[in-house]
């Protein structure tokens, strides 16, 4: 099979970072499949480049049986240079028996004369086991890698073939013997990273085969085996994390039975750990969206973990749920029920509400929208803190745009107004918060701005000319073709600049001159501060000589600049 198929494939496999770091490793492992003799299989069902997949797969199993066995020399061998170390009696003894194993490793003849060189200097004991520790991680990269290429390109091969029987697609992988050498993996590998790539691979292949053909096609003995591994909380996490993903895969019932143990009957007292549960309640809103998931979640709510991080997982969990039941639930986390007080968890709450309210108004479900503004209302009236306040009114904010885009009303209705009140008794009483007002305040701007006649307008003609402008650079405007009200215009600028540069306006007689962005000048006062204080320690990438200069009758700016 050609390399440059091959390295795509391998690739397509590894999360962006993981393939640039690891280029040296791919093309290690290209250059062990291009050394393996091609496997030949008698499937008459499959086209020759379909077998000449097959056959890239048992030469992946191949080169990781021959990874694991150079491993195994390598770890022998070092343990014969430990014991001799022991009994050698000369520095000359010792280092002609670490230069034997380095030759072991690397027969390189340039090689061993530069360790020869090295050990005059600095080279012991220490660098031999560090080296030998580096390409035992090594091997064990390369294994887990071609692992990962099993487990892809097999379950590409079953997803081609879903048409096929269910006798052709047992016969694909009983010619591999995948399923067998995969779970001898998860029993003989010690390296974590190896493991969860073992129970990646076999996820792959499991959900490439249809539901109905699972318990046909797939040998399941090893269920058991990987339940330990969900059970066992003395397990490196994300083995269990691997093994609990696999899990509902294989049997649901006893993926249940696991995700009940790890949540509900382990005593507090005991160590567990927090990513382990937060991964089970993705998993039931994965793959439990049924009452048995939610009676899960119930009984954690009453238990109230401990964690804040789990909690906080817990709410997006409920929010997946399409009962009443679920949603009052999570309005009780949002009024403090469960003795919740986590500010992070009852703000969580108000986002899944939020997100409830954005997916009724796509599938136009009124009653549930209204009850999501209802929501969303009682936070900004009466949350507990004022980070829950300030989201729900950022997500309010957010809702109600969303309404104007989708059904281009151009007016306050009446879920707006709802929503109005509840900001206006922020904005009108006298012992609430300076922040919270301000936050009252821009949410309310954002609903009302979107009103004024003129916003599509200059959203339309004016915004797309702003954008491409630099900071600092200007256009000229017609006045006639701007709100002749300044209030109007500096409010419809302030929403452009909410996450952008500022927007500066100075009128003339007939245009008016727009400035994006902040302009810099040279200043007195900072050439004095300058001469003043010359410290070597300051910024070296701009001059510290000028300052801003701020122009024109109507200043909006930048909204991410909220001490302005």
């Amino acid at each position: 099979m050609r390399i440059d198929y091959l390295r795509e494939i391998i690739e397509n496999t590894l999360e962006d970072r993981k393939r640039l770091l690891q280029q040296n490793m791919i093309d290690r492992l290209l250059d062990q499949l291009s050394q393996q003799p091609e496997f030949l299989f008698d499937l008459p069902f499959m086209s020759p480049e379909d077998i000449e997949k097959l056959s890239v797969i048992r030469q992946s199993m191949r080169v990781i049986e021959q990874s694991t066995e150079r491993k195994k020399q390598l770890a022998g061998h070092f343990q014969v240079l430990s014991d001799r170390l022991i009994f050698a009696t000369t520095d000359t003894e010792r280092q002609s028996l670490m230069l034997d194993f380095l030759s072991l490793m690397t027969p390189d003849t340039k090689k061993r004369h530069g360790d020869e060189k090295a050990f005059g200097r600095f080279m012991g004991l220490d660098a031999i086991a560090e080296r030998h520790r580096k390409r035992i991680l090594h091997e064990e990269m390369l294994q887990e890698l071609a692992t990962e290429m099993v487990g892809e390109i097999t379950a590409g091969i079953l997803q081609d073939y879903t048409s096929k029987t269910v006798t052709a697609k047992k016969q694909i992988l009983d010619s591999l013997e995948v399923q067998d050498f995969l779970f001898e993996r998860m029993r003989s590998t010690q390296r974590w990273q190896n493991k969860v790539a073992t129970f990646k691979a076999l996820s792959r292949i499991i959900q490439a085969i249809p539901e109905e053909n699972k318990f046909e096609i797939l040998d399941f003995q090893a269920g058991q085996f990987i339940a330990q591994y969900c059970l066992d909380v003395g397990e490196n996490t994300w083995i269990q994390v691997g093994a609990l993903q696999l899990l509902p895969l294989i049997n649901r019932d006893d993926a249940l039975k696991a995700f009940r143990n790890r949540l509900l009957e382990i005593e507090d007292n005991m160590a567990d750990n927090l990513f382990v549960r937060k991964a089970i309640l993705e998993l039931i809103g994965e793959y439990f969206l049924n009452e048995e998931g939610f009676a899960i979640l119930r009984q954690l709510a009453d238990r109230k973990d401990s964690s804040d991080y789990v909690r906080v997982q817990l709410m997006r969990t409920l929010a997946l749920f399409p009962t009443q039941e679920a949603r009052t639930l999570l309005c009780e986390f949002i009024k403090g029920a469960f003795d919740e007080a986590c500010p992070q968890v009852q703000a969580q709450a108000v986002v899944e509400w939020a997100n409830i309210g954005r997916a009724a108004l796509e599938s136009s479900q009124d009653d549930l929208l209204s009850q999501a503004v209802a929501v969303l209302a009682w936070a900004i009236r009466n949350g507990h803190d004022l980070l829950v306040r300030r989201v729900a009114l950022e997500e309010a904010a957010q809702l109600c745009n969303l309404r104007e885009e989708s059904l281009n009303k151009k007016k306050i209705d009446r879920l707006d107004r709802y929503l109005l009140a509840a900001m206006d008794e922020i904005l009108y009483r006298e012992d609430v918060d300076g922040k919270l007002k301000r936050w009252a305040g821009e949410a309310w701007e954002q609903i009302v701005v979107k009103t004024l006649p003129e916003y599509e307008t200059l959203c339309e003609t004016l915004l797309p000319q702003l954008l491409t402008l630099r900071e600092g650079k200007s256009i000229k405007i017609a006045r006639n073709l701007l709100p002749e009200d300044e209030d109007r215009l500096g409010r419809i600028l302030a929403c452009f600049s909410r996450r952008s540069f500022g927007i500066y306006a100075e009128f003339g007689s007939h245009q008016v001159r727009l400035i994006r962005g902040d302009r810099f000048k040279r200043s007195l006062w900072r050439i004095l501060h300058e001469f003043r204080n010359l410290n070597p320690d300051k910024r070296q990438s701009f001059s510290h000589t000028v300052a801003r200069r701020f122009t024109g009758t109507v200043r909006a700016h930048p909204g991410i600049l909220a001490e302005m």
